[in-house]
C-alpha cells in the first residue's frame, strides 16, 4: 500500500505484493523437481496445459471503462509450441466442465498455470493492484470480479462455450488480492468494530509480534474511521442494515475461498467474519508484518463462520514469501488439494491439507503458531 522495500538491493528494488503501490511479482526458474524435504503431491504440475484468452465486458458501473479479464484453461497445445500458456489456443474438452477460480490477473501470473494444469479455469480481472490507502477499492475489487464471474456466466466467450462450470466456482488471492478472497467469501464491513478495534491495536502497538510496518497504523487505521468516508462513493452499493453490518459481497456459486497472506481482520470484525459460511483456506508467514500475522490472519481464522476452516502458518516466514518458489510450490499444492476437495469433490485431498499432513512437512504449523 504505501511504503517500498528493498528486495534485491544492488540488482532492483521490488514493492511488497498489496501493501505497497506497484507491486511486482517474481517466478522463479520453471522446474518440475520436488523440493520439499517430503515431496508433496500437488507441488509439481499435473500433466495439462494451459491456453489463454483475454475478453472484455462494459464496466459495471463506469460507462467509458471495460471490464477487461484473462481466461486460462486447459487446452490442447500446439505442435511444436516451447512455452507454458498458448494464447487462443483450442480447449482440452476430455475433462469438461471445468470448476473456475476467480483472481486478480497479478495474482493469477503466479499461480494460474499450475491451477490449469490440474484441471481448474481460471478467470483474471486485470488492472487490479495493491493501493495506497484504504479506499473505494475495497469494493470496487471484490465487485468487478463478481462482475466478471456474472459476464462469463451469461455470455460466454463462443470459443469456451462448454469449458467450464460457471456455478462451480472458487476465489483465491494474495495480499490485496487475499483480501479480495475473504471479502468474497461472504464477510461483511463492521465499521463500528474497526473505530472500537484501531482504537485499542494503536494504544498496543507496542506488543505486536511480529511489530507491524511503520506505516502500517496509519494505513489501517487513518485518522478518519468513519468508514463511509474511507470507502467513499463505493459506499452506496453496499446498503447497510438495521444490525449495523454492510451487506456482503459474495454469490451462491462461490464455494470455497483461500487467502494468502490478508488482510481484513481490523475491517470485517467478529460478527462480519461470522458470517462467512464457505470452507476457508488461510496461509500465511508467522513472520509477516506487513498484513501482521498475528493482527491479520490469526484472528481471521479464529473468527470465522465457517465450519471447516483450515490456517496454515508457514514458520519464520515474511510477506515476501510468495517470491521464495520453495514455499510458492507448498502453497500451490495446498490450493489443489483444498480445490479438489470443494470444488471437484475429492475427499481423499482432504488429508493433504489436515492437521496431521501439515504438521509432518518442516517449517509449516497446521492452526495458529506462537513461538512462546
Amino acid at each position: 500500500m504505501n511504503m517500498r522495500n528493498s528486495f534485491l538491493t544492488a540488482i532492483f528494488t521490488l514493492s511488497i505484493i498489496g501493501c505497497t503501490p506497484q507491486d511486482t511479482l517474481i517466478s522463479a526458474p520453471a522446474t518440475t523437481a520436488p523440493i520439499s524435504t517430503i515431496p508433496m503431491t500437488y507441488e509439481t504440475p499435473g500433466e495439462m496445459f494451459t491456453g489463454k484468452r483475454s475478453v472484455s465486458y462494459p464496466h459495471p458501473w463506469m460507462q467509458e471503462e471495460k471490464l477487461n479479464l484473462t481466461i486460462w484453461y486447459p487446452a490442447i497445445k500446439p505442435a511444436n509450441y516451447t512455452g507454458t500458456a498458448a494464447k487462443d489456443a483450442v480447449p482440452d474438452m476430455s475433462q469438461a466442465h471445468y470448476p473456475i477460480l476467480l483472481c486478480a490477473t497479478k495474482i493469477a501470473n503466479e499461480f494460474a498455470i499450475h491451477l490449469v494444469s490440474y484441471g481448474f479455469v481460471v478467470i483474471s480481472v486485470d488492472g487490479q493492484d495493491s493501493y495506497e490507502k484504504l479506499g473505494s477499492k475495497l469494493i470496487d475489487f471484490p465487485q468487478e470480479i463478481l462482475a466478471a464471474l456474472e459476464y462469463v456466466s451469461r455470455d460466454m466467450p463462443e470459443e469456451l462455450v462448454g469449458v467450464m462450470d460457471t456455478d462451480n466456482a472458487g476465489v483465491l488471492g494474495y495480499s490485496f488480492d487475499g483480501y479480495n478472497a475473504l471479502a468474497l467469501s461472504g464477510a461483511r464491513f463492521d465499521p463500528q468494530y474497526h473505530r472500537e478495534k484501531c482504537r485499542e491495536v494503536i494504544a498496543q502497538l507496542d506488543d505486536i509480534i511480529p511489530p507491524p510496518v511503520g506505516w502500517w497504523k496509519n494505513y489501517m487505521c487513518p485518522q478518519n474511521l468513519d468508514f463511509s468516508a474511507i470507502v467513499g462513493d463505493a459506499a452506496q452499493r453496499l446498503a447497510a442494515p438495521e444490525d449495523g453490518l454492510w451487506q456482503p459481497m459474495t454469490d451462491p456459486r462461490i464455494k470455497a475461498a483461500a487467502p494468502m497472506a490478508p488482510e481484513g481482520a481490523l475491517l470485517f470484525g467478529k460478527r462480519g467474519l461470522q458470517a462467512v459460511r464457505i470452507p476457508m483456506l488461510i496461509m500465511d508467514g508467522t513472520a509477516d508484518n506487513v498484513c501482521p500475522y498475528t493482527v491479520e490472519s490469526v484472528p481471521i481464522y479464529e473468527n470465522l463462520g465457517s465450519k471447516e476452516k483450515t490456517l496454515i502458518s508457514f514458520i519464520d516466514e515474511g510477506h515476501m514469501m510468495v517470491f521464495d518458489y520453495r514455499q510458492k510450490v507448498k502453497m500451490l499444492h495446498f490450493l489443489v488439494a483444498f480445490f479438489n476437495v470443494h470444488l471437484k469433490d475429492s475427499q481423499e485431498d482432504a488429508y493433504y491439507f489436515s492437521e496431521d499432513y501439515v504438521n509432518q512437512q518442516p517449517g509449516l504449523h497446521w492452526g495458529a503458531y506462537s513461538k512462546r
